[in-house]
C-alpha cells in the first residue's frame, strides 16, 4: 500500500482505506496462537498491512511467518471486520479507515516461537481464557472464534 503520505498526494482529502491481513493460528490442544503488544498491552492477533501488489492471503502469510516462524499449509476466510472498529485519524488530520481480512490457518508448520525479538510476545491463548484488554476488532475476532470451535 505504500506509506500514508503517498497515498494522500494520490487520493487528496478523501479518507483513505488501508487494508490489514490477519492470520489466527488454531491449535486444538494449545488454542490461538496471540501477540500482547508492549507499546499498548492489547492483545492481538499476528499480522499487519498489505503490502504493494500482495494479496491479502499472500500477507497473512508472509506476516505469519515474519512474526512466528509458522508456515501455513491450510487456511480458510474467517470475516471482514471494518469500519468503526479500526477507525484511526492522524495528528496531520489524515482520516483511516482499517479494513482487517482475518483468515484462520488449523494447518502449519515451523517454530512455535517467534524468530526474532519484536515489540510483541507471542503465546498460545486457550479460547476459554479472558485476558484483559482487548481491543474491540479483536473481541469480536475471538468471539467469532468461540462460536466456531467451543459448540
Amino acid at each position: 500500500m505504500g506509506y500514508v503520505s503517498d497515498i494522500r498526494k494520490k487520493v487528496g482529502k478523501m479518507p483513505l482505506v488501508i487494508a490489514y491481513s490477519v492470520m489466527i493460528v488454531y491449535d486444538a490442544k494449545k488454542g490461538v496462537l496471540l501477540e500482547k503488544r508492549a507499546d499498548d498491552g492489547f492483545w492481538d492477533f499476528p499480522g499487519g498491512s498489505v503490502e504493494y501488489n500482495e494479496t491479502v492471503e499472500k500477507a497473512a502469510e508472509r506476516e505469519l511467518f515474519e512474526e512466528t516462524g509458522l508456515k501455513a499449509l491450510r487456511y480458510e476466510f474467517l470475516k471482514v471486520y471494518s469500519g468503526p472498529l479500526t477507525l484511526y485519524r492522524y495528528a496531520n488530520g489524515d482520516l483511516v479507515s482499517g479494513v482487517d481480512t482475518v483468515f484462520l490457518c488449523t494447518s502449519f508448520t515451523g517454530l512455535e516461537a517467534p524468530q526474532k525479538e519484536e515489540v510483541a510476545s507471542l503465546r498460545w491463548f486457550p479460547l476459554n481464557e479472558d485476558p484483559e484488554p482487548f481491543s474491540p476488532r479483536n473481541r469480536a475476532i475471538i468471539l467469532d472464534l468461540r462460536k466456531k470451535f467451543t459448540r
